[in-house]
């Protein structure tokens, strides 16, 4: 499913790609992930530390993977509740190509662990709405203490009722967050691959490093190759993920003229008026020439 564009939002060029692929011996599909830079769309990124950065990071890559994967087109949004220090982590990949993702973290300066966010009450909730439906699909189950994409392979094999592996490697590089994700599946209506190749298939994605999973290294074919030597590999055409970056400028607007004129201009005798997306980064300025032609006669 290649991304719509939609109007208002800016498109980037291609800094995605979707390989998908199936073993013709085991009844198992598969996806390779790939993405240049996460922080070209949402630049919030470079401010959280590395285990959160990485939390966000495999939820960002799963719910890609279920948006694209979903015909009809959906907003898949996928969501952590914690009462540890962070306590909810939001991301979002939408049926036109936009992604979004949040952290609400203490203000604690100590680095936390996923230990800290994997509590004994922690929940991971996925949310599908499809577009131009009314109807939401939302399923939940207990945050797996180990990591991220083991809670979200038990999701799948919970509420979906598909074997799953996952694995999300990602690195900082000086302000970029490049991506590289591989995701298992068993075929459905064919659920039967025995216990021994779920072991051999989880092994084998145990061995991904970041040298070769990451864009820009190994070709998607070739990893694929490399990876499943023993087994027969069909694979099928990348998609190319032309995502977009939402313009905010309309809803900030909104939010401004909810505080109304004199809330305004007192906020404007400290300055411009600065405004953040918390769910992308994206940070725009209003002077008082831009609220004069915000508000027109009001504002005299």
């Amino acid at each position: 499913m290649n991304s719509i564009i939609a109007p208002g939002n800016t498109a980037h060029a291609s800094i995605g790609r979707l390989c998908p692929f199936m073993l013709d011996n085991i009844p198992i599909r598969g996806r390779v992930l790939r993405i240049d830079d996460l922080v070209s769309q949402i630049p919030s990124l470079t401010k959280h530390d590395a285990v959160i950065g990485q939390c966000l990071a495999e939820l960002l890559a799963a719910a890609t993977v279920m948006a694209n994967d979903l015909k009809q087109g959906a907003d898949v949004t996928i969501q952590i509740h914690s009462d540890g220090p962070a306590s909810l982590l939001v991301a979002q990949c939408s049926h036109n190509g936009s992604l979004k993702a949040y952290c609400n973290k203490d203000d604690a300066e100590k680095p936390i662990t996923f230990k800290d966010i994997a509590t004994d009450k922690s929940m991971l909730v996925v949310t599908i709405k499809f577009a131009g439906k009314e109807d939401v699909f939302q399923s939940m189950v207990a945050l797996n203490k180990t990591s991220v994409s083991s809670s979200l392979e038990q999701y799948f094999e919970e509420s979906v009722q598909l074997k799953t592996c996952i694995r999300v490697l990602t690195e900082r590089d000086g302000d970029r967050m490049p991506v590289g994700a591989l995701f298992i599946q068993a075929t459905p209506q064919e659920n039967d691959a025995s216990e021994d190749d779920w072991t051999r298939m989880a092994a084998i994605l145990d061995t991904l490093t970041a040298e070769e999973t990451l864009p820009g290294n190994i070709h998607e074919r070739e990893l694929l190759r490399r990876l499943f030597a023993e087994d027969t590999v069909r694979i099928f055409p990348e998609t190319a993920l032309n995502f977009v970056v939402s313009d905010m400028q309309d809803r900030m607007e909104r939010a401004l003229i909810s505080l109304g004129v004199d809330q305004c201009k007192n906020l404007l005798e400290e300055g411009p008026i600065e405004m953040t997306c918390e769910f992308t980064g994206i940070t725009k300025t209003f002077s008082e020439t831009d609220l004069e032609k915000l508000f027109g006669e009001s504002w005299v």
